[in-house]
């Protein structure tokens, strides 16, 4: 198995089983810690789960989450051929013309609060690279749900698109750190789209915190939609 390229400040460790899992317990053995990125390729998902020590608030290291997702929309869009329309359910999903690609999650120390900054944060990530033979075998069952083969990209393989994946997230975190949420939040919402709705409710923006600002200015913060709160 071809290795990602990964870029500077990255250290990747190849698992065998869920990656979430591998770096949550390399976290509590004290053989990992800030930039090891744990990663795994199966016949049907390209899996990944990056290890953060921030050092600002709870509030502001959840920004971490809409600044991956970006990254991965970008990383998606670089890989694969120009057909395939790249989009985002808020916060966390990622769809391929439509269809559900993946979905990035976030674990916290338990009982982490607002004003709190986090030992450490985890962010797992899972591509479908091929649907699973029972959805590719009854194609109504799988009209909500594809992959990378499903859409014509079956030539994308895990470590190329995992290590595009990193370089994209030290770009965007480069920016965050100079230019602040702002470019984040422009690009997020240009992902997003102009038709997406959230809790039911038409999305008109992102704010400064990466809270959800619904029509009538309602806001659903990270928090809650990452289940931190």
């Amino acid at each position: 198995m071809n290795a990602p390229d990964f870029p500077p400040l990255l250290t990747g460790h190849v698992t065998a089983g869920d990656p979430g899992a591998v770096a949550l317990a390399g976290l509590t053995e004290g053989r990992l810690g800030a930039g090891d990125l744990c990663w795994a390729e199966t016949a049907e998902n390209a899996e990944l789960a990056l290890v953060l020590e921030p050092e600002v608030r709870r509030d502001r290291a959840l920004q971490m989450v809409p600044l991956m997702a970006v990254a991965v929309c970008d990383a998606l869009a670089h890989s694969g051929p120009p057909n395939i329309a790249i989009g985002l359910g808020w916060p966390a999903t990622f769809l391929a013309n439509g269809a559900r690609l993946g979905q990035l999650e976030l674990t916290l120390p338990a009982g982490t609060g607002a004003e709190e900054v986090p030992a450490w944060m985890v962010l797992t990530l899972s591509l479908a690279l091929r649907l699973p033979e029972a959805l590719r075998a009854a194609p109504g069952r799988a009209s909500q749900r594809t992959a990378l083969h499903e859409e014509g990209a079956g030539d994308i393989t895990a470590p190329a698109l995992i290590g595009a994946v990193a370089r994209h997230f030290l770009a965007w975190y480069d920016g965050w750190q100079h230019e602040g949420f702002g470019p984040v939040a422009v690009a997020l919402f240009g992902r997003l789209g102009p038709d997406a709705r959230v809790a039911g409710q038409r999305l008109t923006g992102i704010d400064e915190s990466g809270a959800a600002v619904l029509e009538g200015g309602a806001r659903l913060g990270l928090a809650a939609a990452m289940g931190v709160e």
